[in-house]
């Protein structure tokens, strides 16, 4: 799903709304208000000041509101809520091993560059043996990752050519390749463990009230126990961003535990449940940039499965890959 940004709401607008009046006390339109003359006439004997059309022929024009804090999308807030489920909130990563993301994101890169067949191909060779049959894990996995970056060449072998000195943009998927797509994304995020498979850390769950709050439920003891075991911790993204983590803002995230409690027996642990009390809300913000660390760790993955397309591939870098926005 496409979705404006900023710079093309900005392009095209006409004005900033900037009044929480509508209007004056003569009842005329205020400046800077959801009714400004500029955006379109309100009546019928009016002309728009900004296209000089009538009222039935002027199609209305855009505004823009500045924002103090980060407003979620409606829209997508459904989908957004489904891709904090599934992301590590110690490591900012999807909860399944870095080495199957690559996989996936390779498998995008191939099709959007139009090699369907080189995506069957690929599957094809990661399941490979050659031949031995106990091969060890670190040669597989090394084996696995040298036909990847063979594939990832290839896919983006067409990224930096010109025509008359422009890089081409991507063309539409055919409907096909498009579905194909879709169903790749669609099997790649559902089979995801409670556990995180890159860090180990065990994230907490997320829940929704009335697509407007996210809260973080309160981790059990047994899980809280793991993590520390592991020395690992859910701390405040925003707080990652600007630098300043403290061990304040963990016990915030993850919950106090008392020595007693963390020395309690393995069936004490299996029998505690969570607290409602225990659920941390996550402010706009604090979500937003739970999302620009997913941008910043999963190596072009999120901008390919729900940002621009042509940023994912290299074929311009006019912006920085920046799909979080479309959710706020």
């Amino acid at each position: 799903m496409d979705s404006a940004t900023d710079q093309t709401i900005l392009r095209h607008e006409v004005a900033e709304l900037t009044s929480r009046l509508s209007f004056d006390a003569l009842n005329n339109p205020m400046v800077g208000g959801l009714y400004d003359p500029v955006l379109g006439p309100i009546d019928f004997n009016m002309i728009c000041p900004t296209c000089h059309q009538t009222q039935k022929e002027c199609p209305g024009h855009l505004g823009h509101l500045e924002l103090p804090v980060p407003v979620y999308n409606p829209v997508l807030f459904g989908q957004m809520l489904n891709l904090l489920k599934r992301k590590c909130f110690t490591c900012h990563k999807f909860r399944v091993a870095s080495a199957r993301s690559r996989v996936v994101r390779v498998k995008i890169l191939l099709l959007d560059n139009g090699f369907e067949n080189e995506t069957d191909q690929l599957a094809e060779l990661l399941e490979q043996r050659n031949g031995v049959e106990d091969e060890p894990p670190q040669r597989t996995f090394q084996r696995q990752q040298a036909i990847l970056d063979e594939y990832e060449r290839l896919a983006l072998s067409n990224s930096k050519r010109k025509i008359n000195g422009k890089t081409q943009l991507l063309r539409p998927l055919p409907r096909f390749t498009e579905v194909t797509r879709e169903k790749l994304a669609a099997e790649f995020l559902k089979g995801m463990k409670k556990k995180c498979e890159n860090c180990g850390a065990i994230s907490p769950a997320v829940r929704q009230d009335a697509n407007t709050k996210i809260f973080l439920k309160g981790l059990s003891a047994r899980s809280r126990k793991v993590n520390r075991s592991k020395n690992l911790t859910v701390t405040s993204a925003l707080d990652t961003i600007r630098g300043n983590v403290s061990d304040k803002d963990d016990e915030g995230m993850n919950g106090n535990d008392s020595e007693s409690e963390m020395e309690d027996d393995e069936d004490a642990y299996a029998t505690t449940e969570d607290s409602s009390s225990l659920s941390k809300y996550l402010p706009p913000l604090e979500v937003q940039s739970q999302l620009q660390l997913m941008w910043q760790n999963e190596d072009g993955l999120m901008e390919l499965l729900y940002g621009d397309r042509n940023i994912a591939n290299g074929r311009t870098s006019a912006r920085k890959p920046d799909g979080w926005r479309k959710f706020f």
